[in-house]
Formats: structure tokens, sequence, C-alpha cells
């Protein structure tokens, strides 16, 4: 209670009942009651002026307080839609929590609560899903009790995502992707484009997250995963993932040795049969970068075979998911066929003159037995027909009539026997005429078998035609 001149003439502190002053102020005279310090939660309120009554009568002054009130809300950075989920707290200059509440999309009502005139900090623990953390903001709470409003923005979270090749900087369009939280749970799926993936909203701040390929663009390894931190001041955070194309060498060589063996027709095919590639060996493997899917079975197969060599066995292979380079590599036997020429009551027979005829009936080798086995490797073309004619048969002996046989296409050695019958009389003669026949081996489905041995025997027991079947099953 203070003079006009602001003499202090009595100081208290408010209770829950009305303060009385009796015969301590003069009748008729103004006085100041002022209020110099306000309870916890309630605003300063002005001074008021009165005048003591003269006649004695009990003078009420009622001075009211209004409570503190501060409005505080939370929105997306454009300050008008409300945000829920975020965990805000008020702190005096201690750093001391005065006030905790979690958003819910509408203003909060801090009423009575805060200290008139005092500094505080608006604090956000955390931030809901999706957003950033925002900056502390600075507060005096009025000393007037006039509402105070204080909107808090959050940027959301903002992440690029760029998926490129081990070299360069172009973007790979065609990767399933997949951002997990450290636990292995999935958050988020897409498929790249020829743009960084932009993630807006969607990743939680001051989060540890894995970016993992799910299937890579075809003709691209698998990459490692990427761990990556969000950041919490909602800046664009940067994560690359970059792919090595896949790399497979095949290579055409013989049996033994490690030279290139150039002039096959090779092909590569996938599991539904596609071919996926086709091409002739040369000197150098065949080199697919960016062309076979990482992680698939693909066949090498041999379509065309050199001449004087057999067709190799088909290779299975698994392209690598890391895009290390993968050897493959098929390995061709030459043809091998040993013709012998024999005596049909048993034994070999020497003197007798021999050519043997392609499919056009060309000559293609000539020689006289000895008594040994004729070998011939890598000389004939593996799957094709051959006759081998007797054009003049020993002294005493028949000339047999011709043997017509398939090159095996395995490599395997082949032996083709031609039987000489002892004449009757006389010596030599003409060559008898071939018999016509069709032979092929089938499976129970009616599927041609190739590699089945077969000879023919004439009625008396001496060998026809001996040979091995082909692709198709036929001789």
């Amino acid at each position: 209670l203070k003079e006009l001149d602001g003499t202090v003439i009595r100081k208290w502190t408010s209770t829950n009942v009305p303060y009385q002053l009796t015969g301590v102020l003069e009748a008729g005279k103004k006085y100041v009651l002022h209020e110099a310090a306000t309870a916890d939660g309630w605003a300063y309120t002005e001074d008021i002026i009165f005048t003591v009554s003269l006649d004695g009568s009990v003078d009420k002054v009622i001075m009211r307080d209004r409570p503190t009130h501060v409005k505080i809300s939370k929105t997306e950075q454009t300050g008008i839609t409300g945000l829920s989920g975020a965990r805000m707290e008020i702190r005096n200059m201690a750093g001391q929590s005065v006030f905790e509440w979690r958003s819910d999309g509408t203003p909060k009502d801090i009423i009575g609560v805060l200290v008139a005139g005092q500094d505080y900090v608006l604090h956000e623990e955390t931030p809901p899903d999706g957003y950033a953390y925002s900056e502390d903001i600075r507060f005096t709470v009025a000393m007037d009790g006039t509402v105070q409003e204080i909107i808090m923005k959050d940027q959301p979270t903002e992440v690029a995502v760029s998926k490129k090749a081990i070299t360069g900087e172009e973007e790979i369009p065609g990767t399933k992707l997949r951002i997990e939280t450290v636990d292995g749970v999935s958050v988020y799926e897409w498929i790249s484009s020829d743009e960084p993936s932009v993630l807006t909203g969607i990743l939680k701040a001051n989060t540890d997250y894995v970016l993992v390929e799910t299937q890579p663009a075809p003709g691209y390894a698998y990459s490692e995963a990427v761990r990556f931190h969000v950041s919490s001041d909602g800046g664009i955070d940067q994560v690359e993932m970059r792919d090595r194309p896949t790399d497979v060498r095949l290579s055409k060589k013989k049996i033994t040795g490690e030279e290139e063996l150039p002039g096959a027709t090779m092909q590569v095919v996938d599991r539904e049969g596609n071919v996926i590639d086709e091409w002739i060996s040369g000197n150098t493997p065949r080199e697919l970068t960016g062309v076979l899917t990482a992680g698939e079975t693909y066949y090498l197969r041999e379509k065309l075979p050199i001449p004087g060599w057999a067709y190799g066995e088909e290779v299975v292979f698994h392209v690598s998911r890391d895009g290390s380079v993968d050897q493959v590599v098929m390995r061709d036997k030459p043809t091998h066929v040993e013709i012998e020429k024999a005596k049909s009551a048993g034994g070999s027979l020497a003197g007798a003159h021999l050519q043997l005829l392609d499919s056009f009936g060309k000559v293609v080798r000539e020689w006289i037995s000895d008594g040994e086995r004729e070998i011939i490797i890598g000389g004939l073309i593996a799957g094709a027909e051959y006759k081998l004619v007797e054009t003049q048969a020993p002294s005493g002996y028949e000339v047999a009539a011709p043997v017509t046989f398939k090159v095996a296409e395995n490599g395997e050695v082949q032996v083709v026997i031609m039987y000489d019958r002892l004449r009757t009389s006389g010596g030599g003669g003409e060559i008898p005429k071939e018999p016509e026949m069709s032979i092929r081996k089938v499976d129970q489905n009616g599927s041609g078998l190739a590699g089945a041995q077969i000879t023919v025997y004439r009625k008396d027991g001496s060998v026809l035609f001996t040979g091995s079947t082909g692709r198709d099953g036929r001789l």
C-alpha cells in the first residue's frame, strides 16, 4: 500500500481472507494499492487508486488477477495444419521441465501454470513420425495476463535415395528397393526411376535405417545393404547405393589345355529355353556384361561344334549376386572314330582297300588296312553320317557291303567294324548293293535317345553295321 508519492505504507502477502487496515489510513485521503509480486501462475494487475471514506464506513478495495495464459500450437511448416504425436515440454531457464504434453493437432492452452514475467523454453522432446526436430523457442510470459500464442513449426524429414552404377552418375531405373528399420521391419518399398527417389515425411528424424535391394535392375548384381541416419534438423539426407553389372565370361576350350577353341556356334539359354545370346567362339572368352540377371540360372549350349570336334556337354551356371566375375568353361573332345577291318570268323584283316565317304559321296579318307584299327581323331564331323566302303577285298575274301554310321556327338570313342567273309572261290569282286535301313532309338515317351551303341547283324551272324545314335536318336 503506497502514498500517491510512492511512499510505502504497508507490505503483506495475500491469503485466502481479505487483508484489513483499521485506524491506519486518513479519511478522505487517496492511496495506491500496488501488486509487487504475483502468485505463481497469475498475471500482474494494474495499480488501484482509492479514497478512504470520510464517514468511517468500511471501504472495500478489490484487486482481481488474471491467470497467465499461453497457447501453443504444433504445426507443419506452413503453420496452418496442426500435428499430432509430438512430445512437447516447457522448461525453465534452469533446464527443469515445468509442463509436458503430447500434441493432438489442436493448440494447447497452458493457463495459470507459468509465472508472469519469467522466461521459458519451448522444447520438442520427440517430433511426430515423419517430421524433423524444431529448434527450441524461448519466450517471456506476459505480465498482464494477455493470451500469448506461440507456434512451433516442424519440417518433414526428407531423404533422397540414388541408385547408380558402380561408375558414372546416372540413375538406374527398375530396381526394387526397400527401407527397413535396423531390426529388419519393412518401412517403405518402391521401384527406382531415372531420378533420385525423394522420401518426404516418411522416415523418423534422428533414426537409423537400412536401404535394401530386393531385386536389381536387369543386368545388375545385388548391392550390399546401406545403413544411414535421418538427420534431426529437417535437412535433405542423401543416400546412395551403387550396383555392379553382372559379368559372365564364357570360354570354349579343348578337353585339355587352356587355349580358346574358335569356330563353335554357342548359345546362352535361360530356364524357359529362350536364347539370350548366340555367337561363334573366338580366341578370347565371350564376355556378357550387364546382360544376365543376378542370381538366375542359365545354360551354356553348343549349337554347332567345330568340324572334327564333338558337342560339349551342356553347362549349367548361376550368375553371382554380388557382381563378381563368373567364369564358365565348356570343354570339347575331338571326334574319335576307330575303324576295324575284320574277318567274319574273327581276327583283324589286312590288305583291304577302304574309303570313307561323307554324306555328299566325297572321299574324305582312303587307306589299306594293315591289321590295326584306323584311328581318326578330330577328322570327322560330330553327328554327321559317313559311309565306309570296301573298294577291294583282300585275296580270298568277298567285298563287304558298305557300312553307314553316324559320328557320336559326345566325343566318346566309337568303333566301326567291317567284316569280310571268305570267298568260296576266286578273289575280289563287285561291291554288293547296300541294304536300305533306318534306325531310331527312343524312350518310353517316344523321344530320341542319344549315345546308344547299336550293332546290326546279318543272318549269318556277321556285323552289317555298328554306330552311335545322335541327338534325335537316329543312326
